[in-house]
């Protein structure tokens, strides 16, 4: 069943990586371990922190994060308020309901990963696809935030391909209570990144600070192996870690081209 998961997970994301690529470029990989993962339309996911974020005076301890681009602060007790909702800035449902970080918040279609990192402690969480706006173009969307156990947060801005949007994308930082902290919106601007500094309570440009976590650099550590192509029509073979059963196959290679197509 584990190895079962680990080529679906490989799979997912090929595919993702695919449509991301504008040079048509495929990678084949093992796994790189996420600790949470929500993907499609509209699905949010639940994570408790490896650590206590303080936030506004509040001990947070669990993050609701959704598809859309929005992260919902929690404290024990506490569950999501607009969960897998989309356009929640756009329309103010979240205003006096909750603890809210918003990433680029829209209506989105593609995946989130959560990830937590040491030296320092932090929890990058990470989206990838398109708006819903864009759907089925090649116009690729790749950003993070980050939290940091001591207060601070990262808005990291890789790839904003959007064509158009169907709300605001908006980012920024929302204290239940009426405090909100702009990062900007529909943010277009490439490998840029911001801080939150809990001391100032202020946002500011930094050095682009990407978390590679795994969609980006399958070199890290937790890869079993990887080949890649690129170009137009291209293909290659590659060899599993595993022996994948299929429809009473043994399935011990993939071919894989770049079209978009996976031969067992």
């Amino acid at each position: 069943m584990f190895k079962r998961k680990l080529l679906i997970m490989t799979l997912v994301l090929l595919s993702l990586l695919a449509f991301y690529s504008n040079s048509h470029a495929v990678i084949v990989a093992g796994a790189t371990p996420v600790d949470a993962y929500a993907s499609g339309d509209d699905s949010d996911i639940g994570y408790t922190l490896p650590f206590t974020f303080p936030f506004n005076g509040r001990n947070i301890v669990k993050i609701n994060v959704n598809t859309n681009g929005l992260i919902e602060l929690l404290e024990a007790g506490e569950s999501c308020y607009e969960c897998s909702n989309y356009g929640t800035h756009y329309n103010g449902t979240y205003v006096g309901h909750v603890d809210a970080i918003f990433a680029s918040n829209d209506d989105l279609v593609g995946a989130v990963e959560v990830k937590a990192l040491t030296s320092p402690d932090r929890v990058v969480v990470e989206w990838i696809g398109s708006t819903l706006y864009d759907y089925g173009i090649t116009n690729p969307i790749h950003f993070q935030v980050v939290l940091f156990s001591d207060g601070r947060i990262h808005w990291n801005f890789r790839t904003m391909d959007w064509s158009g949007y169907n709300f605001d994308m908006y980012s920024g930082v929302y204290f239940n209570g009426g405090t909100t902290l702009n990062v900007g919106y529909a943010i277009s601007a490439e490998q840029v990144s911001y801080e939150f500094d809990p001391d100032t309570l202020s946002v500011s440009p930094i050095t682009f600070a990407w978390e590679f976590t795994g969609y980006e650099n399958f070199q890290q550590s937790g890869v079993v192996s990887t080949t890649s192509i690129n170009g137009d029509d291209s293909n290659t073979e590659h060899a599993l870690p595993f022996t994948f059963p299929f429809n009473g196959r043994n399935i011990v290679k993939i071919n894989v081209n770049t079209n978009g197509l996976i031969e067992l």
